[in-house]
């Protein structure tokens, strides 16, 4: 009686694990979307980084590293905003008083990025 008991517990533990495993799977696999990009669970790592980096998150400790193409597209990026502000740049540039307010701003706002 007992041992049919233990052998039934044991299976009911496995079935529950492979259900579970099979469930993790396919969350692996579904497709994730962020702003207007599709990404699935079984794209690389690196790419998956890059995500954790635009929603703002902390990266997963472990080899981080950033692609030639995402470079690209982060100095792309950076140039055309730099050209799509650069009036409002110059306006701070010129003005003493904005550039330090600005600045102070800036600091600030890192800090609350230091303490998340």
């Amino acid at each position: 009686g007992l041992v049919a008991a233990s052998i039934l517990l044991i299976v009911a533990f496995a079935y529950q694990q492979v259900v579970i495993l099979k469930r993790v799977n396919n969350l692996n696999q579904q497709a994730i979307f962020i702003e207007s990009q599709m990404i699935t669970g079984s794209q690389d790592y690196s790419y998956t980084d890059l995500l954790y980096r635009m929603a703002g998150r902390k990266l997963p400790s472990g080899n981080n590293t950033v692609s030639e193409k995402q470079m690209k597209q982060i100095l792309k990026s950076y140039n055309e905003l730099e050209e799509k502000y650069k009036d409002l740049i110059k306006l701070i540039e010129e003005n003493p008083e904005l550039k330090v307010y600005v600045e102070e701003k800036l600091m600030e706002s890192n800090k609350k990025k230091i303490k998340l």
